[in-house]
């Protein structure tokens, strides 16, 4: 079986309309024949994942179309977001979480949840419910030469705690930043502990966890909280997590396929780095990662730009990288879509900031493509691609604040 290159070891944020999308789901829509290749799901049309007959895979929801209640809204946050008691191997409290609940995770909707306590929190796999809407918040767009500016306050730059969530935003970035940090290599529990440790302190500095600050930086707390996850003692935990923990997978399908990743990327919080991070930390689990078949790895094509990403990486070459990518464009690919848009992201990386505009907008568009339920969701984030740390590393240039 084919090794994996270095670093990977084998919203609506307050209910229906929190950041939903313009109409169109702020992306192009998909171009007639799919993007560069990238096949219809993981494993090709109509045949589950890797090739499998689809009634041999786990159960599916059906796919929601963008702008449904299922991720653009429905299930949204409402106003509380408890630490589930015991999700993911953690007990009520730990790593210093408030009992009261990470708060609403955006604008309040009308009759919304409020924080809830973690006795009356929902266990893993119970759904939070659903929320009235709030009036849709206007969403920009990258449009031109350059990037927009994010939807409302995704940087967390305002009010008076912003002191608070801006020290944390620096205490996560920090971890993938610098002298031995990287999107593309797994962080040890210890500096991913001490960054959460570190950003909680600061955060309760400010009192910006308490319950009369529960709409203040969702996208803030849906960081606290992925980093909360990467952090368990035991990263089984994470195999399913998404399609076990409704009230976390919304939001986080929310920012994938609904608000522009431009805008995401602008906030500067690290979000596809911390999913990156999950999905090495499955590594540790046997048969926990995707076979190739999934992967897109059982043929040559696949192995050789594995091969060739995993050499560009390790010798810092961009060039070579850009190279491997257009190389694996340029060939026929029916299998796995999660090959083809790690060759997209690999692109992006050698073009300049109007071109990885366009091309962040089309993996965004092909992510909705092939990605549309919360256990599709888990199957990418058990790839052995570095896809998440690549898409991570695109953010950086255009991360503001």
């Amino acid at each position: 079986q084919p090794q994996p290159p270095p670093g990977q070891q084998g919203m609506p944020f307050g209910g229906f309309g929190g950041f939903g999308g313009a109409p169109g789901g702020g992306v192009p829509p998909p171009q007639q024949g799919g993007f560069a290749g990238v096949p219809q799901g993981f494993g090709g049309g109509g045949m589950g994942f890797g090739g499998a007959p689809a009634q041999q895979q786990q159960a599916q929801q059906q796919p929601a179309a963008v702008g449904t209640p299922m991720y653009a809204g429905g299930g949204g946050m409402g106003g509380g977001m408890g630490m589930p008691s015991g999700a993911a191997g953690m007990p009520p409290g730990s790593m210093g979480l408030p009992h009261g609940g990470m708060g609403g995770m955006g604008m309040p909707p009308a009759g919304g949840m409020g924080a809830m306590p973690m006795s009356q929190a929902p266990a893993m796999g119970q759904g939070m419910g659903a929320a009235a809407a709030p009036p849709m918040m206007q969403q920009q767009a990258a449009t031109g030469g350059g990037v927009s500016e994010a939807p409302l306050d995704l940087a967390c730059t305002a009010g008076s705690r912003a002191a608070g969530w801006m020290a944390a935003k620096r205490h996560f970035r920090s971890i993938f930043e610098g002298a031995g940090g990287s999107p593309l290599i797994l962080p040890s529990r210890e500096v991913l502990s001490a960054a959460l440790e570190a950003a909680l302190r600061d955060l309760k500095a400010v009192d910006a966890l308490n319950a009369q600050a529960p709409d203040e930086c969702g996208l803030g707390k849906l960081c606290l909280q992925l980093m909360s996850f990467a952090t368990v003692d035991d990263p089984a935990a994470l195999v399913q997590l998404f399609a076990g923990l409704e009230q976390v997978s919304s939001p986080v399908m929310t920012l994938l396929l609904d608000v522009p990743w431009a805008a995401t990327a602008q906030s500067g919080w690290p979000l596809f780095a911390l999913l990156g991070t999950l999905n090495m930390r499955k590594g540790h689990v046997p048969g926990a990662l995707n076979g190739p078949e999934v992967d897109g790895l059982h043929d040559q094509a696949g192995q050789t730009l594995q091969a060739e990403l995993a050499q560009a990486l390790r010798v810092g070459d961009v060039m070579a990288l850009e190279r491997a990518g257009a190389s694996f464009l340029a060939k026929e690919s029916q299998g796995s879509a999660l090959a083809p848009l790690t060759a997209l992201a690999v692109q992006a990386l050698g073009t300049g900031e109007q071109e990885r505009v366009g091309l962040l907008q089309t993996l965004q568009a092909a992510f909705k493509q092939v990605i549309a339920t919360a256990p599709e969701l888990d199957i990418a984030l058990s790839t052995n691609w570095p896809l998440w740390g690549l898409l991570q590393l695109n953010m950086d240039s255009f991360a503001t604040a």
